[in-house]
């Protein structure tokens, strides 16, 4: 597979078995140095499984994934990437704001070892990115929706990625919140940052996409400007039925895969 100069994550042909099932069906997609990619489609498409594909944390049948030039399997350096996961109230526990984002120093540190100060430095400017400064010392539980969200995507942050994939950010938080976190975004994309983001729709982060990738029945319906979605709107944000399998293992992989931004090695 020859990579174009440029990308940052490319995938070419990629098919997914769960189960013994098909979820992705020759799925190719590339996210370019400073682009923002919505991967898009409705509940059971194969979204999270294609992401949880690109990071590594589930196999592929066929196809190749490359991160940076470099094949999946030879790569190494994960700090270049942040990992948003979706928001679980189980997943995050009872820890304090700071303690969470921390977690995103690991891929950057040596086990064991105590934060040094580049740690705490690159722990508060992830924080204050997300516009959460104020409320570092406070139990995650207690915060809303949007505020958790903004935790997960500083996490991510802390780890200084090139690239960060967001799985479903906006699901489950206010138009306000959704407001605040396009312009977190919309930052990160000014500084150079890649982004690669699950939705369901597009809402406030419309102005910040520069292609999507829909997905339907586990196959690439388009991929393309945002614009032209309108021919393809059967496959964006409604449910597909034949497609349980991927939406069934999606659920059970939440309880079980490591969920650091960044801190992944697969």
């Amino acid at each position: 597979m020859l990579v174009e100069a440029g990308m940052v994550l490319a995938a070419n042909d990629l098919t997914v078995e769960r189960g013994g099932l098909p979820v992705l069906r020759g799925v190719s997609i590339s996210v370019r140095a400073g682009e923002a990619v919505a991967l898009m489609g409705g509940n059971g498409s194969g979204k999270s499984t294609l992401v949880r594909t690109l990071l590594g944390l589930l196999p592929h049948r066929r196809g190749e994934v490359h991160l940076f030039g470099s094949p999946l399997q030879d790569f190494r350096d994960w700090s270049r990437i942040g990992y948003v996961p979706q928001r679980s109230p189980a997943l995050l526990g009872g820890s304090k704001v700071k303690e969470v984002v921390a977690a995103g120093r690991l891929a950057r540190r040596r086990p064991f070892r105590p934060l040094s100060r580049g740690d705490r430095d690159a722990i508060d400017h992830a924080i204050a990115l997300v516009g959460l400064a104020d409320l570092v010392n406070a139990d995650i539980t207690a915060l809303s929706g949007g505020q958790q969200q903004r935790v997960l995507v500083a996490r991510a942050l802390a780890g200084k990625p090139d690239l960060l994939v967001l799985d479903e950010p906006t699901s489950g938080i206010d138009l306000e919140q959704q407001q605040v976190l396009a312009g977190v975004l919309a930052g990160l994309l000014a500084q150079g940052t890649s982004l690669l983001v699950v939705l369901h729709e597009v809402g406030p982060l419309r102005r910040l996409i520069d292609r999507a990738v829909v997905l339907s029945d586990g196959r690439v319906l388009h991929d393309g400007p945002l614009g032209d979605l309108g021919q393809h709107r059967s496959g964006v944000g409604t449910h597909q039925h034949h497609d349980h399998a991927s939406q069934l293992h999606d659920d059970r992989d939440h309880s079980t895969e490591t969920l650091l931004g960044g801190a992944m090695d697969p």
